[in-house]
């Protein structure tokens, strides 16, 4: 009987990461499409200044990231009976939902969030592509606010993360 419960809820949890695999792989298509959008526009230039330079070599960087996270989720989508027992990985994951679980921790960290990056890096070139003095900065101090206030409001999902945000609060409350 507690094998059963232990194997019911072993798949909720899958089901529920597949949802949520589902979503980032949404997110990254829907990322990718736009990051192609401003690229293609970006690439109508017959000659390139060095913010232009940076934004393209960004883009194309968030591009090609956005595009391999899509690949990604969409291999963890694949059905378990398909999966292979061969890793690369020397980890041994003890429930199916914890390996899952780790490739998309791992797909965010490693290959959205440097998309997004990227992205940011590109667009903040872009900005000081304009050569309007007030357009950079207020566009810069939007975006530094907004990853300040991200790394405060973001949600609190486990007891030392919740320490870990408390101790970054107070630490750029000293910053500023």
């Amino acid at each position: 009987m507690m094998h059963d419960d232990e194997e019911k809820r072993n798949h909720q949890i899958e089901e529920q990461l597949r949802s949520k695999i589902q979503t980032k792989m949404t997110v990254s298509t829907f990322l990718a499409g736009f990051t192609f959008a401003v690229l293609n526009d970006l690439l109508k230039t017959k000659s390139f200044n060095m913010p232009q330079t940076i934004a393209a070599i960004s883009m194309t960087g968030a591009l090609s990231l956005f595009v391999a996270s899509v690949y990604m989720y969409a291999h963890m989508t694949t059905p378990k009976e398909y999966w292979s027992d061969r890793s690369r990985l020397t980890i041994r994951f003890s429930t199916d939902h914890s390996r899952l679980y780790y490739y998309l921790k791992r797909t965010w960290c490693w290959v959205f969030t440097p998309a997004v990056v990227l992205f940011i890096i590109g667009f903040i070139a872009t900005l000081f592509n304009t050569g309007n003095y007030w357009i950079i900065v207020a566009g810069v101090l939007i975006i530094i606010g907004v990853i300040i206030y991200f790394i405060i409001m973001k949600p609190v999902l486990s007891p030392d993360h919740h320490h870990q945000t408390i101790a970054r609060i107070y630490r750029l409350k000293r910053l500023l």
